[in-house]
């Protein structure tokens, strides 16, 4: 499982870099030095502060996830408890 949403948040990430690389009108096969400034700058402006937002999502997201050792301890009892019972 952790595999299939590594592949999923590797696509999606894919998928996103190609509509921002779209969406700022980066040439195909350009050569060094042949893309423009604004180009350039607008590369900047995606790759800094709109990526950076990402990271802040999920920081947030990890800030309501609560985990100390006495939860983690439940948490493994009742995993020992179900595959004692499906077994």
């Amino acid at each position: 499982m952790v595999a299939d949403v590594a592949q999923a948040a590797s696509a999606l990430g894919t998928i996103l870099a190609g509509f921002a690389l779209d969406l700022i009108s980066f040439p195909k096969s350009a050569l060094p030095g042949t893309i423009s400034p604004e180009v350039v700058f607008n590369l900047g402006v995606v790759q800094g502060p709109l990526t950076s937002l990402f990271t802040l999502a999920s920081l947030l997201l990890y800030l309501g996830y609560r985990l100390d050792k006495k939860r983690h301890s439940e948490i493994r009892d009742a995993l020992a408890k179900r595959n004692l019972t499906s077994s």
